[in-house]
Protein backbone atom coordinates (compact mmCIF):
# COMPACT_ATOMS: atom_id res chain seq x y z
CA UNK A 1 0.00 0.00 0.00
CA UNK A 2 0.80 3.81 -0.62
CA UNK A 3 2.14 5.09 2.59
CA UNK A 4 0.21 8.70 3.35
CA UNK A 5 4.23 10.03 3.91
CA UNK A 6 5.17 9.18 0.72
CA UNK A 7 5.47 12.32 -1.32
CA UNK A 8 2.57 13.09 -4.26
CA UNK A 9 5.54 12.40 -6.82
CA UNK A 10 7.09 9.10 -5.29
CA UNK A 11 3.10 7.81 -5.04
CA UNK A 12 2.21 8.95 -8.73
CA UNK A 13 5.53 7.25 -9.83
CA UNK A 14 5.30 4.33 -8.05
CA UNK A 15 1.21 3.25 -8.89
CA UNK A 16 2.57 4.14 -12.56
CA UNK A 17 5.24 2.10 -12.98
CA UNK A 18 3.38 -1.10 -10.90
CA UNK A 19 0.19 -0.30 -13.61
CA UNK A 20 3.05 0.08 -16.30
CA UNK A 21 5.12 -3.19 -15.39
CA UNK A 22 1.30 -5.27 -15.43
CA UNK A 23 0.16 -4.16 -18.63
CA UNK A 24 3.72 -4.63 -20.16
CA UNK A 25 3.38 -8.41 -18.89
CA UNK A 26 0.07 -8.62 -20.43
CA UNK A 27 1.28 -7.93 -23.78
CA UNK A 28 3.95 -10.11 -23.13
CA UNK A 29 1.28 -13.02 -22.06
CA UNK A 30 -0.83 -12.12 -25.19
CA UNK A 31 2.39 -12.11 -27.57
CA UNK A 32 1.92 -8.55 -28.23
CA UNK A 33 5.52 -7.53 -29.02
CA UNK A 34 4.72 -4.10 -27.80
CA UNK A 35 6.23 -1.93 -25.21
CA UNK A 36 4.29 0.89 -23.33
CA UNK A 37 6.02 3.43 -25.03
CA UNK A 38 5.10 2.27 -28.50
CA UNK A 39 1.32 1.32 -27.26
CA UNK A 40 1.45 5.33 -26.36
CA UNK A 41 3.01 5.87 -29.77
CA UNK A 42 0.57 3.80 -31.17
CA UNK A 43 -2.36 5.60 -29.36
CA UNK A 44 -1.33 9.34 -30.13
CA UNK A 45 -1.21 8.66 -34.25
CA UNK A 46 -4.62 6.83 -33.95
CA UNK A 47 -5.76 9.80 -32.42
CA UNK A 48 -4.52 12.30 -34.66
CA UNK A 49 -5.35 10.23 -37.71
CA UNK A 50 -7.45 12.91 -38.96
CA UNK A 51 -5.78 16.15 -38.76
CA UNK A 52 -2.53 13.79 -39.10
CA UNK A 53 0.67 14.04 -36.85
CA UNK A 54 4.26 13.72 -37.65
CA UNK A 55 7.42 11.87 -36.28
CA UNK A 56 8.52 15.39 -34.74
CA UNK A 57 5.09 16.31 -33.08
CA UNK A 58 5.23 12.88 -31.56
CA UNK A 59 8.65 13.46 -30.33
CA UNK A 60 7.20 16.54 -28.56
CA UNK A 61 3.88 15.16 -27.04
CA UNK A 62 5.97 11.88 -25.57
CA UNK A 63 8.59 14.56 -24.36
CA UNK A 64 11.30 12.48 -24.98
CA UNK A 65 14.49 12.61 -27.54
CA UNK A 66 13.96 12.73 -31.50
CA UNK A 67 16.11 9.63 -31.86
CA UNK A 68 14.72 7.50 -29.29
CA UNK A 69 11.45 8.15 -30.87
CA UNK A 70 12.53 7.40 -34.04
CA UNK A 71 13.73 4.01 -33.14
CA UNK A 72 10.33 3.27 -32.01
CA UNK A 73 9.05 4.61 -35.08
CA UNK A 74 11.49 2.53 -37.17
CA UNK A 75 10.29 -0.79 -34.89
CA UNK A 76 6.88 -0.24 -35.62
CA UNK A 77 7.53 0.67 -39.31
CA UNK A 78 9.61 -2.28 -39.72
CA UNK A 79 6.85 -4.61 -38.00
CA UNK A 80 4.26 -2.81 -40.09
CA UNK A 81 1.89 -1.23 -37.80
CA UNK A 82 2.70 2.19 -39.39
CA UNK A 83 3.96 3.67 -42.44
CA UNK A 84 5.80 7.05 -42.90
CA UNK A 85 4.20 9.23 -45.41
CA UNK A 86 5.97 12.26 -47.18
CA UNK A 87 4.01 15.90 -46.13
CA UNK A 88 2.50 16.78 -49.71
CA UNK A 89 3.48 20.25 -49.00
CA UNK A 90 6.65 19.67 -47.34
CA UNK A 91 8.81 16.38 -48.27
CA UNK A 92 11.21 16.39 -45.20
CA UNK A 93 8.33 16.03 -43.21
CA UNK A 94 7.31 12.83 -42.20
CA UNK A 95 3.47 11.95 -41.53
CA UNK A 96 2.62 8.67 -39.31
CA UNK A 97 -0.50 6.94 -40.17
CA UNK A 98 -1.23 3.31 -38.63
CA UNK A 99 -1.95 0.45 -41.13
CA UNK A 100 -4.32 -1.77 -41.11
CA UNK A 101 -2.34 -4.52 -38.97
CA UNK A 102 -1.34 -1.66 -36.41
CA UNK A 103 -5.26 -1.02 -35.65
CA UNK A 104 -5.76 -4.49 -34.84
CA UNK A 105 -2.50 -4.64 -32.53
CA UNK A 106 -3.47 -1.41 -31.18
CA UNK A 107 -7.10 -2.70 -30.98
CA UNK A 108 -5.77 -5.74 -28.79
CA UNK A 109 -3.63 -3.67 -26.70
CA UNK A 110 -6.16 -1.69 -25.82
CA UNK A 111 -8.15 -4.59 -24.66
CA UNK A 112 -5.75 -5.26 -22.23
CA UNK A 113 -5.86 -1.73 -21.24
CA UNK A 114 -9.48 -2.00 -20.49
CA UNK A 115 -9.32 -4.96 -18.56
CA UNK A 116 -6.32 -4.30 -16.41
CA UNK A 117 -8.23 -0.89 -15.47
CA UNK A 118 -11.57 -2.62 -14.62
CA UNK A 119 -9.09 -5.14 -12.52
CA UNK A 120 -7.41 -2.34 -10.91
CA UNK A 121 -10.57 -0.07 -10.14
CA UNK A 122 -12.53 -3.59 -8.84
CA UNK A 123 -12.84 -2.03 -4.98
CA UNK A 124 -13.20 1.62 -6.46
CA UNK A 125 -16.79 3.10 -6.87
CA UNK A 126 -17.78 5.26 -9.45
CA UNK A 127 -18.04 8.32 -7.51
CA UNK A 128 -14.37 7.69 -6.23
CA UNK A 129 -13.48 7.48 -9.66
CA UNK A 130 -14.57 10.88 -11.03
CA UNK A 131 -13.19 12.26 -8.21
CA UNK A 132 -9.85 10.93 -8.71
CA UNK A 133 -10.17 11.80 -12.62
CA UNK A 134 -11.10 15.32 -11.54
CA UNK A 135 -8.28 15.60 -9.50
CA UNK A 136 -5.54 14.73 -11.36
CA UNK A 137 -7.32 16.74 -14.24
CA UNK A 138 -6.63 19.64 -12.02
CA UNK A 139 -2.63 18.72 -10.94
CA UNK A 140 -2.34 18.22 -14.49
CA UNK A 141 -3.68 21.74 -15.25
CA UNK A 142 -1.42 23.32 -12.28
CA UNK A 143 1.59 21.57 -13.92
CA UNK A 144 1.26 23.02 -17.44
CA UNK A 145 -0.09 26.38 -15.61
CA UNK A 146 3.92 26.43 -13.78
CA UNK A 147 5.46 25.28 -17.81
CA UNK A 148 3.48 28.51 -18.78
CA UNK A 149 4.75 30.45 -15.81
CA UNK A 150 8.71 29.03 -15.95
CA UNK A 151 9.35 31.80 -13.01
CA UNK A 152 7.35 30.09 -10.66
CA UNK A 153 9.54 27.04 -10.98
CA UNK A 154 12.32 29.12 -10.08
CA UNK A 155 10.64 30.12 -6.77
CA UNK A 156 9.77 26.43 -5.84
Amino acid sequence: MINENLSLGRALGFTLRMYTKKLHEMFEEAELDLTIEQFVLLNIVHHHKKDLVTQIEVSNMLGKDKSAVLRHIDYLENNQWLCRNDDMNDRRRKILVLTKKGEIHLQKARLLEQKLTKTVLKNVNKDQTTQFMQTMDNILANIFELDENSQELKNI
